[in-house]
């Protein structure tokens, strides 16, 4: 007898059950996330693959208790999917954590359009310089000449300076004196010639500031060699949808099973020209409908048709090896054991010699006119065989009554009178 087969994955699961972890889709990477009151908060935010470009109005700050707190978003793409954002803390937050939220990003998890927030916690404390220091990042192309300016303010009276790379000069060769809730603004050249990511450090007595300085061609070629390394990290582009690392099946030897093996791409690219093949012994158990993929898009899912046992006549006892989906560049593989086992059979009912008594015997040669007269046919066929039987029921009644009678007085014989001894003794 076959059964249907079909290999399911365990989808967090627990409600997470998404095949991509969803903290790999929105990326906060903060320079800090302890600031005062009046300080620039600054971060920079990788989305993968997202559906719609972020927003400014996506991105909210919320207290404690859940409050939503002023803001005043600066945001930069810089590359796609590549954001630098920035903000001032507002003088009025009170002390304590906060959480930054991305929120509602759409994107294609498994085929499924999915919103996804992200979340970040601000610790707040009102600690002593607090500078505001803006804009929280430059963004330079390559081979250029310019200047660029910052703007600083200090709550109190504080002395900085400045550490800066070695393609940007500044006339500021001594301290300078920042004047308490006067800005100030500082102008820098640069010749990004060669140049690279670097940033402009502002230190004050006890803190230090960081303004990074983004580089447009390098930002790019770092970007195409962090992406070229994580595609060769991963050489495990496939997941296979069942519950464990490997499947063990356990089947009678007289049964057969086929079904689907579900899987999917983990990748965010096409998978091309893929190889299926099976290793060990499991080919002497198990049949596979095809042996090779054309294509897979990104992040979707896929399925191979299998039979486990189809000519029912296995061997063996035991069988192992590995499922492995590869091409060129990958390689992903599903350890396999199948197990035959004996069907047993028990008898729960053992035969019993059956004896049918004479009464029992009588009961089923006897048929009541009923039996004889089809009264259960339905409809106008019934009502017809009624009333054709009627007239015969009519003739025979009064028949079996005279039989009756004609059989009780042919049975009565003539009785001969019995003379006494003493009566023949008499006559004599």
């Amino acid at each position: 007898m076959k059964k249907t087969l079909v290999f399911l994955f365990l989808f967090t699961i627990s409600g997470n059950l998404v095949f991509a972890q969803t903290d790999d889709l929105i990326q906060l990477t903060p320079l800090t996330s302890q600031l005062s009151q009046g300080e620039v908060y600054q971060t920079e935010i990788i989305l993968k693959n997202p559906i719609n470009p972020l927003k400014p109005q996506d991105i909210k700050l919320y207290s404690s208790k859940n409050t939503l707190q002023p803001l005043a978003p600066f945001l930069k793409e810089i590359s796609p999917n590549h954001y630098f954002l920035y903000f001032e803390i507002s003088q009025t937050i009170q002390d304590g954590d906060h959480t930054l939220k991305i929120e509602d990003q759409s994107f294609l998890i498994n085929n499924v359009l999915q919103q996804i927030t992200q979340e970040e916690t601000i610790s707040i404390l009102n600690s002593q310089p607090s500078i505001a220091i803006t804009p929280g990042f430059f963004y330079l192309n390559l081979d250029k000449q310019g200047q660029i300016q910052i703007t600083v303010k200090s709550q109190t009276d504080e002395p900085i300076s400045f550490q800066v790379p070695e393609y940007v000069a500044h006339p500021y060769i001594t301290e300078q004196t920042l004047t308490s809730n006067i800005p100030r603004t500082f102008t820098f050249s640069y010749d990004t010639t060669n140049a690279l990511t670097s940033e402009i450090k502002f230190i004050s007595n006890s803190k230090e500031y960081t303004i990074p300085i983004l580089v447009e061609e390098q930002i790019t070629q770092e970007e195409s060699n962090q992406s070229t390394q994580t595609k060769e990290y991963l050489k495990d582009p496939i997941g296979f949808r069942i519950e464990g690392s490997k499947l063990i099946k356990q089947i009678h030897k007289e049964d057969s099973e086929e079904g689907n093996l579900y899987m999917y791409n983990k990748l965010d690219t096409t998978l091309n020209n893929l190889n299926i093949k099976l290793t060990g012994n499991l080919n002497q158990i198990i049949s596979l409908q095809q042996t090779s993929i054309n294509s897979i898009r990104p992040l979707s899912n896929f399925s191979i048709y299998i039979s486990i046992n189809k000519d029912k006549t296995p061997t063996l006892d035991y069988y192992s090896g590995d499922l492995i989906i590869y091409n060129e560049e990958y390689s992903s593989t599903l350890n396999i054991k199948v197990i035959i086992e004996e069907k047993i059979e028990t008898e729960l009912f053992p035969e019993q010699e059956v004896t049918i008594t004479e009464t029992e015997q009588t009961t089923e040669t006897e048929s009541p006119v009923k039996d004889v007269i089809p009264w259960d046919l339905a409809g106008e066929y019934q009502e017809e065989a009624q009333e054709n039987a009627a007239p015969i029921v009519a003739i025979i009644l009064p028949l079996l009554v005279i039989a009756i009678l004609v059989f009780i007085l042919s049975g009565k014989k003539k009785k001969t009178k019995t003379k006494k001894f003493s009566d023949v003794i008499k006559t004599n």
